[in-house]
């Protein structure tokens, strides 16, 4: 006979954390897509960077490691992500 440990259930505490944490995932998402159609269309390549240094957490839109390669790699595309990452926060904080 086969001896298994009882299914332990998630407690309603756990289940409420999950569900934050989602709320916050969507959140995330979203704010990054907004920060991504901050920049005009015709700025392709900045899209393209921003989209390409996502960062998965919902604590930071962009990879800080990533970043730091971007600045090492190409300056003056990292000087362009920089300028319209922080445009984007001050309008969304009302600061412009």
């Amino acid at each position: 006979m086969l001896m298994t440990e009882p299914v332990k259930q998630p407690t309603p505490e756990a289940y409420a954390r999950e569900a934050e944490y989602m709320k916050a995932l969507k959140r995330h998402s979203d704010d990054f897509d907004r920060m991504v159609e901050f920049v005009p269309e015709k700025k392709q390549e900045v899209r393209d960077a921003m989209r390409s240094l996502y960062y998965a957490e919902p604590d930071k839109l962009l990879d800080p490691e990533k970043l730091e390669r971007l600045k090492v790699g190409n300056e003056p595309l990292f000087d362009k992500v920089v300028g319209y990452y922080v445009g984007f926060l001050k309008t969304e904080l009302g600061l412009e």
